[in-house]
């Protein structure tokens, strides 16, 4: 990955003339570091053992999940608040590549993240996953194999899905939100022999908020009324007989 990272830079600093390349990798192993120490040290309750950094990092997630985080949430409803947080208060940085910020913060890795509420991709998944592993939600880092953009796979129930905060910033429609592997590599592609392979639909977010529809002529006014209550999401559940003509019927609309 490191060597990756590397390479990587290399051509890009060759292309953009610039003598930054330290820095820039410095950045890109930073934002590789692990997190469960973190994690590990805020459910055994021994903060004090952590760096400064450290417990920075930690103040500031357990002040999100304080606020975010009620007793007698599912683990799917802890996961879609700490989704929503992110995607309503964190920006995404406008660095050239996706592992590379360009804000004065680190916009890779959970303290920069959290300071300066920016993040390029991997910002967003190593966050992601801080917030998931002090909840003791099992959650992964995953990349594409170019190692240009990362997102997250969190188990739920004993199922994986993957999620990918930084395609939704911004536009909270939950496209990207407990993904299976069919869904996620219409986009992306990864080491699927690594990765533990993403199954799962219950917990996907239109599997759990569909709409029952009936009819399929109702949907052209259900969409309108929709863009003119500016909803950033639609799911119908039209049961288990659609036919040609009713999927005829969904492309033209």
């Amino acid at each position: 990955m490191i060597n990756d990272a590397k390479v990587r830079i290399k051509n890009y600093v060759a292309k953009e003339k610039r003598c930054l390349g330290v820095v820039f990798l410095r950045k890109v192993i930073k934002c590789y570091k692990s997190t469960k120490n973190i994690s590990d040290a805020y459910k055994e309750g021994r903060e004090n053992s952590l760096s400064k950094e450290d417990k920075d990092t930690l103040d500031m997630a357990k002040k999100v999940l304080d606020e975010i985080i009620t007793d007698g949430m599912s683990d799917y409803e802890k996961e879609l608040a700490v989704y929503n947080w992110m995607v309503k208060n964190i920006k995404n940085d406008s660095g050239m590549m996706s592992v590379i910020p360009t804000s004065g913060q680190n916009a890779a890795t959970p303290n920069g993240v959290l300071k300066s509420k920016t993040a390029v991709c991997v910002g967003y998944a190593t966050t992601f996953r801080l917030f998931m592993q002090m909840m003791d939600i099992e959650c992964k880092v995953v990349h594409t194999t170019d190692r240009i953009h990362s997102w997250d796979e969190v188990k739920l129930d004993g199922e994986w899905y993957h999620t990918d905060i930084y395609s939704d910033a911004g536009s909270p429609n939950y496209s990207h939100f407990n993904m299976n592997d069919k869904e996620c590599s219409d986009n992306y592609e990864w080491n699927t022999d690594f990765f533990p392979a993403a199954t799962g639909t219950k917990y996907n977010y239109a599997v759990v908020n569909n709409e029952k529809l009936d009819d399929v002529y109702k949907l052209p006014k259900k969409i309108k009324k929709a863009i003119e209550d500016k909803k950033y999401f639609l799911a119908y559940n039209l049961g288990q007989d659609v036919d040609d003509e009713k999927v005829s019927i969904i492309n033209a609309i």
